[in-house]
Formats: structure tokens, C-alpha cells, sequence
């Protein structure tokens, strides 16, 4: 049986019902709220507003995450994701840690 990691994008809700099924969860924050306003902007996000008011929501729920990473570098975030990976006997194909890059460049 081979095995393989799965990475989902959820809310704190999302977390505590993987979290149920026993799956490891990280939340990953920007350096800063200001960082977070320019990032969405430079995505084109339309509702700035409510997505800056769910991360004090996000951030008051950290505690119920298994691991916390600040997204402030993508190189230093793909590493610390792949040794808490590797850490817990999951196994992350070299494609998909590109995958992996890629997709967090989006959120940078």
C-alpha cells in the first residue's frame, strides 16, 4: 500500500473535523496582518475586509492547530511543511513538494 500525504486549505472549523479523523494539522499565518492586506490585494481578492476580520478569528483559534508556521519566506515554509511531514511517517513526492511551492506562492 503506498502511502501519501493530502494537503487540504480549511478553516479552524475544517481543522477540528480532520483533526477527528486524526490527520495532522497546520496553520500557516502571514508575517503580518499589513503583509496579509498586501498580499490579498496583489491576488485581486474582492472581499479584503471579511478575510482580514477572519484572521483575528483564525489567530484566536491557533491553539488547536498541531503546528504553526508564518509564511514569511516560501523556501524556509515548503521545509518547515516537509520535516513535519516526514516527522509524523507521511511521505511527500518530489513532484508534489513542487506542487507544494506553487501552490504557496499563490498565498505569498
Amino acid at each position: 500500500m503506498k502511502k501519501f500525504s493530502v494537503i487540504f486549505n480549511v478553516d479552524y472549523k475544517g481543522a477540528i473535523k480532520l483533526k477527528s479523523f486524526g490527520i495532522k494539522t497546520i496553520l500557516i499565518l502571514p508575517p503580518s496582518i499589513l503583509e496579509l492586506k498586501n498580499r490579498l490585494q496583489k491576488r485581486g481578492e474582492e472581499n479584503i475586509v471579511l478575510r482580514m476580520s477572519n484572521i483575528f478569528e483564525e489567530i484566536s483559534q491557533s491553539h488547536l492547530f498541531d503546528h504553526i508556521l508564518v509564511n514569511d519566506h516560501i523556501e524556509y515554509t515548503v521545509e518547515k511543511i516537509e520535516k513535519i511531514i516526514y516527522k509524523n511517517n507521511n511521505f511527500l513526492e518530489i513532484e508534489k513538494i513542487e506542487e507544494l511551492k506553487n501552490d504557496l506562492r499563490k498565498f505569498n
